[in-house]
C-alpha cells in the first residue's frame, strides 16, 4: 500500500476522492455543527460565510469536504512546483486530507477550510523568491494573503511570522522589502476596520480580536485518542526532521523551503500552548508540516522495515481516531 502512494499515479485521486467520501459520509447524513469561539463571534469575512451557509446541512458538509480536498491538490501542486520532494508523489496531500478527515469534530464549514488556502497560497507566492534580491511586490501579497486570511482566523495573522522568517534566512536585508511586507499585513485591517466605521460600529471589529484570542475555546478534556495521535506524529516529526536534516536533503534552495515548512509547525505548537481559544481546528496548520516532512522521510528512508512500521502505525491510528 505503501509502495502505491508513493506513486505519482493517476488513480490517486479517485481512490482519495472515495476515502474522504466514507469518512465524511456518517456527518453527511447526520450533519452537526459545533458552535465554537470562532463562530460565536465570527471574524468579518467568517461571518459572512456563516451568513451564506445553512450552518447544519448535508450540503454545507459536502461543500466542506470538497474545499478540503481542494486545499490538498493546491498542497500537493507546492511540491510539485519546487520539488520539495525529488520524486514524483501525491503522498502529502493525501496525507493531510486523510489526517483532517480523521477529526470528525470538523466534519463542517469552519474559518480554517478558508483561511489555510490563503496561507498556501503564500508560499506559493514567496517561495519563488529565494536569489531573486531586491523585489518587494511578492513580500507585499503574501502578506497580504496572510492578513486576509487572517479576516476568516484571526491567529493566522502570527504566521507573517513564517514569511519574516524566510526573508531572515535566505536573504540579504534589503529594508523596502520589510515596509512593503508591513504594508500587507495592514491594508486588509484598514479596509474593514474603514468598513466598520462607515456602519458606525467602530469598534465592534477590536472586540472579536481580543474575543478570539483570549476566550478559551472549550472546557471539555481531549478526547485521549487524540492526544495519543498528537503524540505520535510529534515523534515522527521530532525523528523526520533528524533524518532529513542529515544530509539526506542536498539542495540548498529545498532545506531553506523545509526550514519555514518546521516553522509552521514550530509557531503552530507556539499558539496551541500560548492561545486559549486556539484548539482543535489547529490540526490544520499541523497537518502541513506533517504530510511535507513524513512523506519526505517515508520516500528517501532506506529501510523498509521502518517506513512500513510507521506507515502501519499511523493507518491505525487514523482509523482508532476515525471510527472508534
Amino acid at each position: 500500500m505503501l509502495a502505491f502512494l508513493k506513486k505519482d499515479n493517476p488513480l490517486m485521486l479517485p481512490l482519495l476522492f472515495i476515502a474522504t467520501a466514507a469518512m465524511w459520509l456518517g456527518d453527511i447524513i447526520s450533519p452537526h455543527f459545533h458552535s465554537g469561539v470562532f463562530e460565536q463571534m465570527p471574524m468579518p469575512l467568517y461571518q459572512v460565510v456563516l451568513m451564506a451557509f445553512s450552518q447544519a446541512s448535508w450540503w454545507a458538509t459536502i461543500i466542506a469536504a470538497i474545499l478540503l480536498l481542494f486545499t490538498g491538490f493546491v498542497l500537493n501542486q507546492l511540491n510539485a512546483r519546487f520539488r520539495l520532494i525529488d520524486e514524483g508523489t501525491y503522498l502529502p496531500g493525501v496525507l493531510f486530507v486523510l489526517i483532517i478527515s480523521s477529526f470528525h469534530s470538523i466534519h463542517q464549514i469552519n474559518p480554517m477550510l478558508f483561511a489555510i488556502f490563503f496561507l498556501l497560497i503564500a508560499l506559493h507566492i514567496v517561495f519563488p523568491t529565494y536569489r531573486i534580491e531586491k523585489t518587494i511586490e511578492p513580500f507585499f501579497n503574501s502578506a497580504f494573503l496572510i492578513s486576509v486570511g487572517s479576516l476568516f482566523y484571526f491567529p493566522l495573522i502570527f504566521f507573517v511570522l513564517m514569511l519574516f522568517y524566510f526573508m531572515l534566512n535566505s536573504r540579504s536585508f534589503y529594508w523596502r522589502e520589510w515596509v512593503v511586507a508591513l504594508l500587507g499585513i495592514i491594508t486588509p485591517y484598514l479596509f474593514a476596520f474603514s468598513i466598520y466605521f462607515i456602519i458606525d460600529k467602530p469598534l465592534e471589529l477590536l472586540n472579536t480580536l481580543q474575543y478570539q484570542l483570549s476566550v478559551p475555546a472549550t472546557n471539555d478534556t481531549i478526547d485521549v485518542r487524540y492526544i495519543v495521535f498528537f503524540f505520535f506524529i510529534s515523534i515522527m516529526m521530532f525523528s523526520s526532521i533528524f533524518y532529513l536534516r542529515s544530509n539526506v536533503i542536498k539542495k540548498v534552495v529545498t532545506r531553506k523551503y523545509f526550514g519555514i515548512i518546521t516553522f509552521i509547525w514550530i509557531l503552530s505548537l507556539v499558539l496551541f500552548i500560548l492561545l486559549d481559544s486556539v484548539y482543535i481546528e489547529s490540526i490544520y496548520l499541523f497537518a502541513i508540516p506533517f504530510s511535507f516532512i513524513l512523506s519526505n522521510y517515508l520516500i528517501k528512508n532506506r529501510s523498509k522495515v521502518g517506513e512500513d512500521l510507521i506507515f502501519i502505525g499511523l493507518i491505525l491510528l487514523l482509523l482508532i481516531v476515525s471510527f472508534a
